[in-house]
């Protein structure tokens, strides 16, 4: 299809051609100057002709091939027409001598012709030297590539080396990420340990002010109940509800008492996590930098971890990782205990 497009448009532009420049020449007028001058163009139209026909003769048989056929035929007709005005005159010695001026111009175009041949084949013959000595330097350039890159070419165990430290810093790299992730985990565990810490305490607080007041309460009451059995000696009935009411209170402000020792315990062993958990963040960060500080170390120097420092690596990561799983159980184990009490 593709070609097909091709060489229509070939024929085309040599159809369109050949009509321009024979409606040049009807223009022209008859006289025999003029008749004259246009015989080089006459053969030069002959040429775009054949050519038309020859390219015409190349093209598949079909449809398309009898369209330009024919319309070459045509343009053929319009040539012969064109050259008898060109050379036709009523007198017969003039009509020999416009023909035979024809031949002339035909053997000039011929002439031509062939010293344009031989100027391209003198020029052919010269580009075809210049090709075989740039063929010649470009084997001399290729020899000379080969030889540089035998020279220059890096050995396999480097490449190999090469090849297992990226590998390498591309693993270490991801362990620096998950270090960083981990470390921000434990950054934000403390804070939040450190903020359930601070409500722990205003609990405390809000508790010890609690039992203060409770005491006082108490204090109070027991003053009002000395008063009370002092007054109602004779009322058994009322120091019984008085005694009885004594011993809930002192029941109560043990029972508060017990719940401020133990809300005690709790805080300590929340400040004591805390401690634990900012020591595995230290730990973690001081093995990340450690990390990052070998990589930098590999990259410069060219060289590859030992097994002990991969060792050391993966025992640190795993205490990091431990610490975590301590942390995170610590605000768990401490709330629980901590509502129990309080519920209980």
């Amino acid at each position: 299809m593709a070609q097909s497009a091709v060489d229509s448009g070939r024929q085309r532009s040599l159809l369109q051609n050949a009509q321009t420049l024979v409606a040049e020449l009807r223009a022209l007028p008859l006289d025999p100057a003029t008749t004259r001058a246009s015989y080089p163009r006459m053969f030069e139209l002959v040429r775009m002709v054949k050519r038309y026909s020859e390219a015409t003769a190349a093209l598949p048989a079909d449809e398309t091939r009898a369209m330009w056929e024919q319309r070459g035929q045509w343009l053929q007709e319009e040539v012969a027409g064109l050259a008898q005005e060109r050379i036709y005159s009523p007198d017969q010695q003039q009509y020999w001598l416009n023909l035979l001026l024809l031949l002339f111009a035909g053997a000039e175009a011929c002439d031509r012709a062939l010293r344009e041949k031989l100027e391209l084949d003198i020029a052919h013959q010269s580009q075809s030297r210049q090709l075989a000595e740039l063929r010649g330097q470009l084997e001399a350039a290729r020899s000379e590539a080969q030889e540089a890159a035998q020279r220059t070419c890096i050995p396999p165990a480097l490449s190999e080396e090469l090849l297992s430290l990226r590998s390498e810093v591309a693993v270490l790299r991801g362990e620096l990420e998950r270090g960083r992730e981990q470390a921000a985990a434990a950054q934000q565990q403390a804070q939040l340990l450190a903020a359930e810490r601070d409500s722990l305490r205003e609990q405390l607080e809000g508790l010890r002010g609690e039992l203060a007041a409770l005491n006082n309460t108490a204090n109070s009451r027991l003053e009002v109940i000395q008063q009370l059995m002092q007054r109602a000696e004779s009322s058994s009935c009322q120091g019984q509800a008085a005694a009885a009411e004594l011993s809930r209170l002192h029941a109560h402000c043990r029972t508060l008492s017990v719940n401020l020792e133990t809300n005690a315990k709790v805080i300590e062993k929340l400040a004591q996590l805390n401690s634990e958990l900012m020591d595995s963040l230290n730990a973690a960060t001081a093995t990340a930098e450690a990390r990052a500080r070998q990589l930098q170390q590999q990259q410069q120097g060219g060289g590859s971890s030992s097994p002990q420092e991969e060792a050391a690596g993966g025992f640190g990561g795993s205490r990091s990782g431990g610490g975590g799983e301590e942390a995170e159980a610590g605000p768990s184990l401490a709330s629980s205990l901590f509502w129990g009490q309080r519920n209980g």
